[in-house]
Order: C-alpha cells, then structure tokens, then sequence
C-alpha cells in the first residue's frame, strides 16, 4: 500500500488515501482465511504514520529506505539502502506498525479466527479523517474439485 498526501492552495491536508483509493471504492485486497501474506507499507509522505490493521496480527520482516520523490513522478521505486531488520521493540507480533517517511515497511500477516470485511488504517485521527483507511475482506479458502 502506499501512503500520500494531497494538499491545498494553502499546503493544508485535503486527502491522504491509502493505494490512491477511497474508502468507499470497491475492495482490492481479499486475503483468504489462514493464509499468510506479506503486504508492503510505502510511506511517500513526511510523517510517521502508525497504520493499524484490524483484527488481524502480524510480524514486522524490515524496513527500507526509498526515494518517495521519483515514485511519486514515476510510479518507480528506487531502493536507497539495505533491508534494516526492526530493533527488538519491533520484534513479536503486532497489529499497529510505525511507518516511516520515505520507507517501505513490509509485514507477514496470517489471517485467521473468521471471515469478513475489515479495515486498514493510521492511528492519527485527523489522518484517519481525510481518508487514510482502507477495506479489505478475509475470504472462505476456495476449494478446488477434481472430477475423476
């Protein structure tokens, strides 16, 4: 997911959506039920932002160093430095992480316990308010048959 800014005339916060998507737009990420999943947290913006996902847990893998400037320009991403492995606070399970300017922060989440729609989001209420939240729905596992 990539975290942005949109700001006014006046260089206030109009919008800040995660993935460039609203919350009422249709949901794009469908994990299946006791999958496991690596997501990506792309901070192109200034601030820290603590993105909470809701009623799942997950592992912090790393983080690194990106240029936000030319994604933002390009849509590429240029890498500026290696993987840093997080510090022992950041170690165990979590279900809010730091996000930090200019850094991909990237998670293993497994998502388990039930079925249904939740929700992606920065802890920071005004953040939160001009859109940095996003849907997502855990699904039943498809199951495949085979005819003999």
């Amino acid at each position: 997911m990539i975290l942005r800014e949109y700001m006014d005339r006046n260089r206030k916060r109009m919008l800040m959506p995660l993935n460039g998507t609203r919350w009422h737009e249709p949901v794009t990420e469908r994990p299946e039920l006791d999958s496991v999943e690596i997501w990506s947290f792309a901070n192109a913006t200034a601030d820290i932002h603590p993105i909470h996902l809701r009623l799942v847990r997950f592992q912090i893998l790393h983080r690194q160093s990106f240029d936000a400037d030319e994604y933002l320009l390009s849509g590429n991403s240029t890498s500026e430095a290696r993987p840093r492995h997080p510090p022992p606070a950041d170690q165990g399970w979590k279900d809010t992480v730091q996000t930090y300017p200019e850094t991909v922060t990237r998670v293993i989440v497994r998502f388990e316990g039930y079925t249904g729609r939740h929700f992606s989001h920065c802890h920071l209420l005004e953040h939160d308010t001009n859109g940095m939240m996003r849907p997502f729905e855990v699904v039943a596992k498809s199951t495949s048959w085979v005819v003999p």
